[in-house]
């Protein structure tokens, strides 16, 4: 996708920056698509690593359950 519209190019490969491996899917950080390519299980890593580093750098008071909310079922 590229200014909201879908472009096909079967040249090009979708290769994660991160891990390196080949992805259906990569997305770019910056708006313009000039920083690093990443694949959504790096993503979803780092997200989650960023979740739990806010929680845990809370006043002990603040804290208050899981840092990603509750599980049910």
């Amino acid at each position: 996708m590229r200014d909201g519209k879908p472009q096909e190019d079967g040249a090009t490969s979708g290769r994660c920056d991160l891990c390196g491996e080949e992805a259906d899917a990569i997305v770019s950080v910056t708006p313009d698509g000039s920083s690093t390519f990443a694949c959504k299980p790096c993503l979803r890593v780092r997200l989650d690593a960023l979740t739990v580093a806010v929680w845990t750098l809370r006043a002990p008071e603040d804290r208050h359950g899981l840092p990603w909310g509750r599980y049910s079922g």
